[in-house]
């Protein structure tokens, strides 16, 4: 349970980052010129894009550190990550995707709170760095240190807000090595959009 939790929350990977249950700090506001798409030429009166947008693909948005706005990938993660900082493990599985979520709450009602307390990772200066979204799906970056106890290393850091995704490869390909990481190393955390809303993806709990 505390592996697919965090993922989501870590953001990958965990949820919402580095590794966790999938693996924030909220977002502030979007200022202009803080969104630029990976397409050459659009978005008319954005900044410029990161070096290695382009190679995420046509069509990826690339929102900057610091700029995620209510209800985005960024901010959801955020949530997720904050709801497990106030101990209100109730609330978590509302940021999984609609179809774990019963799951997830199953898990949570079958264990004692303080088996769920121990389980659940910590963080440390963790927020969202870079996000890429391509359509409904978008992958999340943090920067900070995410510990849980049932990963070795016991805690992951990652300071480069730019991890991961300037590695050259695209979109697809850093969605499917987001979906498979496996605990103990930073990673980029999925979201996926359903029905106007963003959820932390999980292959099954």
């Amino acid at each position: 349970m505390s592996r697919n939790l965090a993922a989501l929350v870590c953001c990958s990977a965990a949820v919402l980052v580095l590794a966790a249950v999938a693996g924030c700090t909220s977002g502030g506001s979007r200022s202009a010129g803080s969104t630029a798409t990976a397409s050459a030429g659009s978005g008319s009166g954005a900044g410029a894009p990161p070096s290695w947008a382009k190679s995420l693909g046509p069509g990826v948005i690339v929102t900057s550190p610091g700029a995620s706005t209510a209800g985005s990938p960024g901010a959801v993660l955020a949530s997720a990550i904050a709801a497990i900082e106030a101990g209100s493990y109730a609330k978590i599985c509302a940021y999984l995707q609609p179809s774990e979520q019963s799951k997830c709450s199953a898990a949570l009602g079958s264990a004692q709170a303080s088996a769920i307390a121990t389980a659940m990772p910590t963080f440390k200066n963790l927020a969202v760095s870079y996000t890429a979204t391509d359509g409904a799906r978008a992958l999340v970056g943090m920067t900070g240190t995410i510990c849980s106890p049932d990963q070795k290393p016991s805690c992951v850091t990652n300071s480069d807000p730019a991890a991961i995704f300037d590695n050259g490869r695209t979109f697809p390909e850093l969605w499917t090595e987001a979906v498979a990481s496996a605990a103990g190393a930073y990673s980029l955390t999925p979201m996926i959009e359903l029905n106007g809303k963003w959820y932390g993806y999980s292959a099954g709990l």
